[in-house]
């Protein structure tokens, strides 16, 4: 299955909302493999949203989230896949600015099958490092040939790529999960990450107030960006890099370490701002930004109130993921 960069990642909420991941060059958005869905709709009726019945609720889910009814099944598109390669490629922060330009030349004209992440942020001793990690999902015959500019970018203080199971690549994070703590995200979608972006992530980084901080990319390329604007309710199909930026602290730190988290999340997506895409990813977006949804969906939003107007006319549900305009809904 078409799954997100983390194996704690939940299929459903990832797939309703979008679902950038390392097979999204070659097979697409974890939506974009959606086949089927079985919801329940405010009015207890159970329906199957799918190609040919309740197309407009099928096309709203696939981007809108759990805003139209409780989906209590979903049949999702297999792929034959054995295994990829990939790993975690650990470099000094000090050599950050040169490892990330020459990350960035490297990934520009690679295939669909490669994907590549960017993680700035702390090592398990606390020391800041910049982490790559490449994902080749293609012909293992060519994986050496694809993979092996990455192995170079700098001084790798830390090498784990390798050929595995599809499954056990994407739990590289795993690790650094720690439930019990409080987190605080921010997004917003880059063109691509070039020098002004690379400078924007360092400076932000620079002034992190904790370990807790990082930076995580994700790639929109290859099959995600072919599927047309209007075949599914996601709102931007061209390549593009989603900046996820998180801030994680103990829970019962104080209010005034909060404070400090909660503002480097919105100063780092602030410095952004001049060379960013409009709205941000809808998964990651937060209560009250009707605004920056309705960028996000963009010529989308019309047809998404239309459908909410539809299946959920009376507004009973409301996902994590904000309507373009919540008022018209109602």
């Amino acid at each position: 299955a078409v799954t997100g960069s983390c194996s704690m990642v939940g299929m459903a909420g990832l797939t309703l909302g979008g679902g950038y991941g390392p097979l999204i060059g070659r097979f697409g958005l974890a939506l974009d493999n959606l086949l089927a869905a079985d919801v329940v709709l405010a009015d207890g009726c159970l329906v199957t949203a799918e190609r040919g019945r309740n197309e407009d609720l099928f096309w709203a889910l696939r981007g809108g989230g759990g805003n139209f009814g409780v989906v209590t099944a979903m049949r999702i598109r297999l792929h034959k896949l054995r295994c990829v390669v990939s790993g975690a490629l650990v470099y000094p922060f000090s050599e950050a600015r040169d490892v990330l330009r020459r990350c960035a030349d490297a990934a520009r004209f690679a295939p669909d099958e490669l994907t590549v992440q960017v993680v700035a942020g702390a090592g398990p001793d606390g020391t800041p490092v910049i982490m790559i990690l490449p994902t080749w999902s293609g012909s293992r015959d060519e994986a050496d040939t694809h993979v092996a500019p990455f192995l170079k970018l700098g001084t790798a203080l830390s090498n784990t790529v390798e050929t595995v199971r599809y499954g056990a690549s994407v739990s590289v994070f795993d690790p650094a999960i720690v439930n019990g703590q409080s987190v605080f995200m921010e997004t917003c979608l880059l063109p691509v990450l070039d020098e002004a972006g690379i400078d924007m992530l360092l400076k932000a980084m620079a002034s992190a107030p904790s370990a807790g901080c990082s930076m995580i990319t994700h790639e929109f390329k290859g099959a995600a960006s072919r599927v047309p604007l209007d075949a599914t309710a996601f709102g931007l199909r061209r390549d593009h890099v989603s900046i996820e930026i998180l801030a994680s602290f103990d829970d019962g730190a104080g209010a005034e370490e909060e404070r400090r988290h909660r503002q480097w999340v919105r100063d780092a997506r602030e410095a952004f701002a001049s060379i960013a895409l409009p709205g941000g990813y809808p998964n990651m977006l937060g209560e009250g930004e009707a605004a920056r949804a309705a960028a996000s969906f963009g010529q989308n939003s019309e047809r998404l109130l239309r459908a909410k107007r539809l299946y959920d006319p009376g507004n009973v549900f409301r996902s994590a993921i904000p309507l373009p305009i919540v008022a018209e809904a109602r």
